[in-house]
């Protein structure tokens, strides 16, 4: 199940909880459709604008990633 906003909020203002990107889809970042600078960009930026916080961890979904995901997930994390 997914979390609300005012439930992310909810749980960000907890020193216990920090959020975490996992992307915009949740799809694998190596499939040769995604674009995974969108994926990790947009997510961060979403996250960020909404919970008014820095967002500076990202998960791979399904733990899956290739050296350039990993690359572009140190750019923006």
């Amino acid at each position: 199940a997914f979390c609300t906003w005012e439930e992310l909020k909810i749980l960000n203002d907890s020193p216990l909880i920090q959020i975490a990107s996992h992307s915009v889809h949740h799809y694998p970042l190596t499939a040769s459709q995604i674009d995974p600078e969108h994926e990790l960009l947009s997510s961060k930026q979403i996250l960020e604008s909404n919970l008014k916080t820095p967002i500076q961890t990202f998960f791979y979904p399904y733990g899956r990633f290739s050296s350039k995901v990993h690359t572009l997930a140190k750019k923006y994390y």
